[in-house]
């Protein structure tokens, strides 16, 4: 009985029956399964051994190692025999009828030179992966015919063997770390507001100092709170000492030329001193550590 070719709409079928069958964990789309089925199709291989053997690694059909050994014992033209299969290695001679056509082999040595024996499956089933790169180069030397090229196992085209039957799926692409929030700047370094806010603070006769005490805080950058957090906070302090209570008014009143932006630091909020040499002009203050501020 002669075998019925697959046509693109039994793919498209086919591709969505085994997609919500649930039972291929590697499937994201019933797409992907489709492209399975056509690439299995091509290589003459029937869908279900298809979607167990075949997976598309940047954009080439990968086989399992044993699909390939089926495909040449299967071909009529070609054929394969073990030569050795142990801990150390594999060696497989191949034959086109009853013509040996060469031999090949892949070793511990071959494996080392390559830094395969570092990883888990190889250190855990050299045997299976020994076969594996054997009976891939082989065909690829041998017999290309069959697989209309070269051929490759998942494992040689970056795919992860996740067992020793060799089921693979395919290296996830790194993600990019998500990009941090960029941490806005503090209210106090807006030139404006700095300037109205420490107009207001000194029109109510108080210091650089009175105003850190009363935020708590060392420098104005270390106040957590907004404009208005912080000059209820510098109420209730002026209220604690007594003081008169029309702080609101005041923040609009305040003279705005009482300290122009250049006079006060904007990291640390304190006065600083215009100071002149050799025709420049700067602003700067001392630090309790004896080092100098800009401001900047």
């Amino acid at each position: 009985m002669e075998e019925k070719s697959l046509t693109l709409r039994d793919s498209m079928e086919l591709g969505d029956v085994f997609y919500k069958s649930g039972l291929f964990s590697d499937l994201k789309s019933a797409a992907q399964a489709i492209v399975k089925i056509q690439a299995g199709a091509e290589l003459g291989i029937p869908p279900f051994a298809a979607m167990s053997g075949i997976n598309v690694i940047q954009g080439k059909p990968a086989l399992g190692a044993g699909l390939i050994a089926g495909r040449i014992k299967a071909s009529g033209r070609y054929d394969y025999k073990i030569i050795r299969l142990d801990d150390t290695g594999c060696v497989i001679a191949f034959y086109q009828g009853k013509d040996k056509i060469g031999e090949s082999s892949f070793t511990r040595e071959d494996a080392t030179k390559a830094g395969l024996m570092s990883r888990d499956m190889w250190s855990k089933y050299p045997r299976n992966m020994f076969w594996a790169r054997a009976i891939s180069n082989g065909a690829r030397w041998y017999c290309p015919d069959i697989f209309s090229g070269s051929v490759y196992t998942p494992e040689e085209l970056g795919g992860e063997v996740v067992d020793a039957d060799y089921v693979v799926t395919e290296a996830a692409a790194p993600q990019p770390e998500p990009s941090k929030p960029q941490p806005q700047p503090h209210w106090i370094e807006d030139e404006a507001t700095r300037k109205r806010f420490w107009a207001w603070a000194f029109s109510l006769g108080l210091t650089d100092k009175d105003v850190h005490e009363a935020l708590g805080v060392e420098h104005m950058r270390d106040f957590a709170g907004d404009k208005v957090a912080a000059m209820d906070a510098i109420k209730a302090y002026i209220d604690d000492k007594a003081q008169p209570d029309d702080h609101a008014d005041a923040w609009e009143a305040a003279p705005l030329d009482v300290y122009t932006p250049e006079d006060v630091c904007s990291i640390h909020g304190v006065q600083m001193t215009k100071r002149e040499k050799d025709g420049q002009t700067w602003y700067s203050h001392r630090l309790d550590d004896g080092s100098w501020c800009n401001g900047k």
